[in-house]
């Protein structure tokens, strides 16, 4: 057995150093700084993805290069940490459909929670100082507003009546003064439909739709009831066949009373911190951060399944029967079946040069060898919520 943990800790090293040295190439090749704090947060995404993958039976294989090396490149050049508590992003596993009208698996990004604030400080034009909050129903809070050049601070007492979050707000510090960045409730609406056109909802229901109100959608019946029907090709006895199947118009996430508040403040983090100016000083991560936002994402309905496990801090929610698992990092237990790759590799990746973060990955894999040899713990069940 200690055998075949060296043997998955060496393809998980061939795996890190290729990696990392093909995003040092693309950073040197487009004049993006690349230091030793980019390759750890590399590492620290590749642990938390292969834990990911571990989970659901899958292989690095299964994903395409330039979709991981992508997603990596988020994580690198905007300077948010997998590993961070609390947390700044989270990945998630979708079903695409080609336009040869293949399934395949993609991996996306997302950010979340602190991972807003941390923009804002390495990217917001001007930033010396950033504080936050959510405004929730029940809470006193004043809006903000303009007297000619000054800016009159918003004010708020936190009441604690309710979950529901009705503001998210962003006090800036700049050199001439404060600025304020905020997203308000209804805002989210447009993320919403952005996730039912994913969905494969037509642009003339998605019009109608439009009409109704944030709520009226994620908790009214006849909305969160509202099935999409579509068409999967199958193959039967040998032979390909088209099947009619139906899947919810919004997903779970959005509709359950255990998740939606959550996925709702989240989403109005985003919007307010993206409001504020930024200086991204190349191009190339401006457009890695706007990747992160569905309203351009999913302008064409390529991707048409979203049934997902996205588990939220304190919040385990489910889609439906076909999942895939988000957990968070500390829940992974390194253990002999999860360092050792069970499935073969298509294509295996070509042992690299050395580069100078030798010593970083070296270190890295010894912490997780030091982690392997702790003694197993008991894992706890997902609750039965669903």
């Amino acid at each position: 057995m200690e055998e075949k943990r060296e043997i998955g800790k060496s393809r998980l090293q061939i795996a890190t150093d290729s990696y990392v040295e093909s995003i040092r190439n693309y950073a040197v090749k487009s004049e993006i700084p690349f230091t030793k704090d980019e390759t750890q947060r590399i590492m620290n995404a590749i642990r938390t993805v292969d834990g990911i993958l571990q989970t659901e039976g899958l292989s690095w294989a299964t994903l395409s290069r330039n979709n991981v090396e992508s997603v990596l490149q988020q994580v690198a050049f905007l300077k948010v940490n997998p590993s961070a508590m609390p947390r700044e992003c989270y990945f998630i596993l979708r079903n695409r459909k080609t336009k040869e009208g293949a399934w395949v698996k993609d991996l996306e990004f997302g950010i979340e929670g602190a991972g807003n604030d941390a923009i804002l400080r390495h990217f917001g034009v001007d930033v010396r100082e950033v504080r936050s909050y959510v405004v929730y129903e029940g809470d006193e809070f004043e809006k903000p507003y303009y007297d000619g050049w000054e800016v009159k601070l918003p004010k708020y007492r936190p009441l604690n009546k309710t979950k529901k979050p009705l503001y998210a707000v962003y006090l800036i510090k700049t050199s001439s003064g404060y600025e304020v960045s905020i997203a308000e409730r209804e805002e989210v609406k447009t993320s919403l439909l952005a996730h039912i056109r994913q969905n494969g909802v037509s642009e003339t229901r998605l019009r109608e739709l439009e009409k109704y109100s944030l709520d009226d959608l994620l908790t009214k019946d006849e909305f969160v009831n509202e099935k999409v029907t579509y068409t999967v090709r199958k193959q039967e006895n040998g032979k390909w066949v088209e099947k009619t199947q139906q899947r919810d118009m919004i997903g779970l996430a959005w509709t359950s009373s255990v998740s939606r508040e959550k996925v709702v403040e989240r989403k109005l983090r985003n919007i307010a911190t993206r409001k504020f100016p930024k200086d991204f000083s190349h191009t190339d991560i401006e457009t890695l951060y706007e990747k992160t936002f569905e309203e351009e994402k999913y302008n064409n309905n390529d991707v048409i399944d979203t049934e997902e496990i996205i588990i939220d801090s304190e919040i385990d929610y489910q889609d439906n029967a076909n999942v895939e698992t988000i957990p968070n990092e500390s829940e992974l237990n390194v253990s002999d079946d999860f360092v050792v790759v069970t499935e073969p590799v298509v294509e295996p990746i070509k042992e690299q040069k050395v580069s100078d973060d030798t010593e970083i990955i070296k270190e890295y894999l010894a912490q997780e060898k030091a982690q392997a040899e702790k003694p197993k713990e008991t894992k706890q069940e997902v609750p039965d919520w669903f």
